[in-house]
């Protein structure tokens, strides 16, 4: 009787494990539409806004450059996590489909982070925004010296916590094929 309720409990507890929660996929979906739509329908509204006033002024932050270098990878990346999040939330739950699946999403998220943290990532900023009169250009001047470790600081950070994510999954991973 008691190996009975041994495995009742094994039973359990792995389908609180495999339990992905439909308001986290709800609102992974959300975010990536959103973030797909501003960056495909709108990257001319992507930058900096000075309201002075009655006057606005906007400075867009990303270049042409970036946008067809970058986007499309951007897009990749972003249908497939939605195409994952989609499956949980119709899933409920994960499978080893989705757990695969959830790995190609992080190694290419990571991929994109790693190939902008060793290419070039300031081709990514407006050039005009340096010499643009924001009312701070003085502060711009002096922190401009530091966007060149600035970028690549924070895309490091990025970059160890999504493989620290992947290590984590994999693990996860493996412990559901052993099971």
């Amino acid at each position: 009787m008691s190996l009975t309720l041994d495995q009742t409990n094994v039973s359990s507890k792995q389908k609180d494990i495999n339990r992905f929660p439909k308001a986290k996929a709800i609102f992974n979906i959300c975010a990536i539409v959103i973030l797909m739509l501003v960056f495909n329908l709108y990257p001319d509204r992507i930058g900096i806004w000075q309201f002075t006033g009655d006057e606005i002024s906007f400075y867009p932050l990303l270049n042409s450059v970036f946008l067809a270098t970058w986007l499309p990878w951007f897009n990749i990346w972003w249908i497939l996590a939605l195409s994952l999040n989609i499956a949980h939330l119709s899933l409920g739950h994960w499978t080893l489909a989705t757990r695969v699946l959830d790995i190609v999403v992080i190694v290419l998220g990571l991929n994109i982070i790693l190939s902008l943290l060793f290419g070039s990532p300031m081709n990514a900023i407006n050039p005009g925004l340096a010499t643009a009169d924001l009312g701070w250009t003085q502060v711009m001047r002096e922190m401009s010296p530091m966007f060149t470790w600035i970028i690549p600081f924070i895309l490091a950070i990025i970059a160890i916590a999504v493989g620290v994510d992947l290590i984590r999954k994999v693990i996860w991973l493996v412990r559901s094929v052993i099971r």
